[in-house]
C-alpha cells in the first residue's frame, strides 16, 4: 500500500470529515473501575455473554475453535471510538450483516441477563467499554465455577 507521509494529516482530516467526525476525538471521561469490574463479568463465560467463547482477552486465548475469532478485546479501546462500539455490541447484524456475533439486545435495548445491571442494555454495555478501555491492564475475566 502507497505512503503518503506528506499528505496524511490531511487526509486524515479529510477521511474524518467524510465520515462525519472530528479531526480530533475527544478524551473519555475517567475510567469507572467498578463498571469495569461489571464489564469483565459480562464478556465472561461465567454469568455473562460468554464473549471470550470467541474472543482472545490479552494473552488469554478464546475459549472455543472457531473459525474466524473476534479481535482481542485488549486492543479494542484504542482502536475504536465509543460510539462506534456503542452501535456495534448493540446490533453488530446491522453493521456487518455476515458476522458470526450474535446480537444480545431486544428492539428496547434490553439484554436476557437481567440480573446485572437489570438487563439495561446500555448500561451493560457501558460496562463493557469500560473493560475494555482497561486495554493491556485488563485483568481476566471470571471463569465458571466447575
Amino acid at each position: 500500500m502507497p505512503s503518503f507521509p506528506a499528505h496524511a494529516a490531511s487526509l486524515a482530516v479529510g477521511l474524518a470529515a467524510l465520515h462525519g467526525r472530528p479531526a480530533e476525538t475527544s478524551p473519555e471521561p475517567p475510567l469507572n473501575a467498578q463498571s469495569a469490574e461489571t464489564g469483565a463479568k459480562l464478556v465472561s463465560a461465567a454469568g455473562g455473554f460468554s464473549c471470550v467463547a470467541c474472543h482472545a482477552v490479552g494473552s488469554f486465548t478464546s475459549g472455543q475453535v472457531v473459525e474466524t475469532p473476534g479481535v482481542n478485546l485488549a486492543h479494542s479501546g484504542e482502536r475504536l471510538l465509543k460510539s462506534y462500539f456503542d452501535r456495534w455490541v448493540m446490533n453488530p447484524v446491522a453493521l456487518e450483516p455476515n458476522t458470526k456475533m450474535p446480537v444480545y439486545f431486544d428492539a428496547q435495548g434490553r439484554s436476557q441477563l437481567t440480573e446485572i445491571l437489570e438487563g439495561d442494555g446500555e448500561k451493560q454495555i457501558n460496562a463493557i467499554w469500560q473493560y475494555v478501555r482497561l486495554g493491556p491492564k485488563m485483568p481476566l475475566p471470571p471463569s465458571p465455577q466447575p
